[in-house]
């Protein structure tokens, strides 16, 4: 349980200093998977409020595994809707180590953070909630050892436009 309140905060810390770098972060949101594995019909869900309709945006997945975990890489199936009713799904494949099995991700402690370019360029032309769910897309039934998920949404600067 201590060790929760540690990663946590050093999570967090991560993704502030990787969204720095890209512009300026206007949303940041983790949340845990549980801790028996990630079951392929349960989701991990976010809500964005936008305001901003004229701004330019990219969009984060932040995958957090530990060191057991046992592939290369790791599938998603993401759905989003918009405050207007569309809705849109993708599959997004996350490599998390090479081929000779060391990991791609950045470490904190043994926590293991993955960022994954979502969506790049994007605007949100209705103001109000924005939704994503995003399904673990593997086969197993039950995944072991990813330990949650994080959503970054940063404004690119006009010359990242």
């Amino acid at each position: 349980m201590r060790s929760k309140w540690i990663l946590f905060p050093l999570s967090l810390l991560t993704a502030f200093v990787m969204a720095a770098c890209t512009g300026n972060t206007v949303f940041v949101e983790y949340k845990d998977v549980d801790p028996s594995g990630w079951h392929k019909d349960s989701t991990v869900s976010f809500v964005y409020n936008a305001a901003d309709t004229a701004g330019v945006y990219e969009l984060i997945l932040d995958v957090r595994h530990n060191n057991d975990y046992r592939y290369q890489n790791f599938w998603m199936f993401v759905n989003s809707s918009s405050p207007d009713g569309y809705t849109r799904s993708d599959t997004i494949e996350c490599y998390l180590a090479d081929n000779r099995g060391r990991w791609l991700s950045k470490r904190t402690l043994s926590v293991y953070n993955m960022p994954v370019l979502y969506m790049r360029k994007i605007k949100f032309p209705v103001p109000g909630d924005y939704r994503f769910e995003v399904y673990q897309g593997l086969r197993d039934t039950l995944l072991q050892d990813v330990e949650g998920l994080g959503l970054i949404i940063n404004k690119l600067a006009d010359e990242q436009e």
